[in-house]
């Protein structure tokens, strides 16, 4: 079972803990995960995985190409995604890396997806709105 609280003051942070205290089954160990921002929502990644799909297939209808969805993703992240700063495996050295879509919060994957839609657009690649994306769009 998984369940996310996203608390703006310290109250909800109480009741979030009351919440827990009262109903988790403490038979079970509990794990506790934080992070600033609000996750991104499913309906996004979902959304930007289908973007993906649908400019690979733009993109192959180009003489000479023959781009999977996977070099497609890495494009976009290289060219508009969030760096951070990494590890090096073996040395601890620092390093800059992209950020995993899957660590992206609602805000970062917002952004993105704006950057990619307009480079879509760019290459005359229509592309679907819907869910989330399309209410926080239609909001701004």
């Amino acid at each position: 079972m998984a369940e996310a609280w996203v608390c703006r003051d310290e109250q909800q942070l109480v009741f979030c803990f009351e919440h827990l205290r009262k109903y988790w089954d403490w038979s079970k160990p509990l794990s506790i995960e934080w992070h600033d921002g609000v996750k991104k929502s499913l309906g996004q990644l979902a959304l930007i995985h289908v973007w993906i799909r649908l400019i690979t297939q733009h993109m192959n209808k180009l003489p000479g190409n023959d781009y999977d969805e996977e070099t497609v993703k890495t494009y976009l992240k290289r060219r508009f995604g969030t760096r951070i700063e990494s590890r090096d495996l073996v040395t601890g050295e620092p390093m800059p890396a992209l950020k995993s879509y899957a660590r992206y919060d609602r805000g970062e994957m917002a952004r993105h997806m704006d950057e990619v839609a307009a480079f879509a657009a760019s290459i005359g690649c229509t592309l679907p709105l819907w869910g989330e994306y399309e209410q926080t769009r239609n909001a701004a």
